[in-house]
């Protein structure tokens, strides 16, 4: 028997005692009947972030997928800046391996993605996203449940758009490749910078709101003690590690006059560059010792530079981010009773404060 035949059924049989011992940890009356999707929450963020958190009656790996293709093509042009007058059309590139040949695609039009492993991942804000095709179109935009073979599952969508209604579909299977699906909808109604809706300061707007002092702004700062020990640990960076950053942060720097992104919304435009490319792979070479500059460019309003900080940090450190978020949508109030709204600045500086506590 060739090797190669060899190999392919030692794969299957390996396969088949991993389905088996799944099937076998579950009763027959569990494994033989479809989980239930139930206890469905929809908890905004901010004006382009929510969480979706629902349980399963049964252990089951789950995924959340959007798959209205007018909706599809929006996010991939907004959301993960693909250069698109229509559907993205995966069929153009030649390439026996598929992933490759999608790679091939996305960078055609110009998306933000990542192949790494031989995965193929869209990417919106250091946030990996999945997808799904029809014939020769990419026809949807998917997340997995961060919870899997679990009873509880949530996922966040970071990329969605103002006044828009959304088609959820939450995929569940279980141990015996039993899939159910239910579908729910969102429209993203006009939120402040907190994701609150209008209804949390009384039908006002937000701006109104402010003005009368029925709502303020969270504020973050550095603590004294952090920021001496940012300022310390800057000083212990090597002079020709700092020239280095700035050449290449101001070479990236000039990039954001160009006219191309600035008719863009999405801030993702500035990362689809040579330069900022160079710029982020520095920053890998240097890890941590590196970081306490960008935080330092961050707070002196360089909003941009968050987009660095998440690159470099968010496989590893990604959860705390997330943690933030959720947690700024739980509503506070002082003792005078004004609403405090979060912020996207609000949540990014917590998570510089957990950064920093890591170096």
């Amino acid at each position: 028997m060739k090797l190669g035949l060899k190999i392919g059924l030692v794969c299957l049989i390996i396969i088949a005692l991993i389905i088996v011992s799944r099937i076998i940890l579950l009763s027959p009356s569990e494994c033989f009947k479809k989980p239930e999707i139930s206890d469905i929450q929809i908890q905004p963020i901010d004006e382009n972030s929510i969480k979706i958190i629902w349980r399963t009656d049964t252990e089951t790996y789950s995924t959340v997928m959007i798959s209205e293709q007018d909706k599809v093509n929006e996010i991939l042009k907004k959301s993960f800046s693909c250069n698109l007058t229509g559907n993205l059309n995966l069929a153009g590139e030649k390439d026996d391996d598929i992933f490759k040949k999608y790679k091939l695609s996305f960078s055609k039009y110009n998306c933000s993605f990542s192949y790494e492993n031989g995965e193929l991942s869209l990417i919106h804000n250091g946030n990996s996203y999945g997808y799904c095709t029809t014939g020769n179109y990419l026809s949807c935009i998917s997340r997995a449940a961060y919870e899997q073979n679990s009873t509880n599952h949530s996922v966040i969508f970071d990329i969605l758009q103002l006044d828009t209604e959304y088609t959820f579909d939450i995929y569940a299977d279980n141990a015996c490749e039993l899939t159910s699906i239910k579908t729910v909808k969102f429209r993203m109604q006009e939120k402040n910078a907190s994701g609150a809706s209008r209804q949390a300061t009384g039908g006002m707007s937000f701006e109104e709101s402010i003005e009368r002092g029925l709502t303020i702004l969270e504020k973050v700062e550095l603590s004294e003690d952090e920021k001496a020990k940012q300022s310390n640990l800057i000083k212990n960076i090597p002079e020709e590690v700092k020239q280095e950053f700035n050449t290449k942060y101001e070479a990236w720097k000039e990039t954001w006059d160009d006219p191309y992104l600035i008719i863009h919304s999405n801030p993702r435009m500035f990362a689809q560059s040579r330069q900022y490319e160079e710029f982020l792979s520095f920053c890998k070479e240097q890890d941590k010792t590196i970081w306490p500059l960008l935080f330092q460019k961050y707070e002196q309003g360089d909003e941009l530079v968050k987009m660095v900080i998440i690159d470099l940090t968010y496989t590893e450190y990604g959860s705390l981010l997330d943690e933030i978020r959720q947690e700024s949508t739980k509503e506070r109030y002082t003792a005078e009773g004004a609403y405090i709204a979060p912020s996207e600045n609000a949540n990014m500086m917590k998570y510089i404060k957990k950064l920093l506590a890591l170096i």
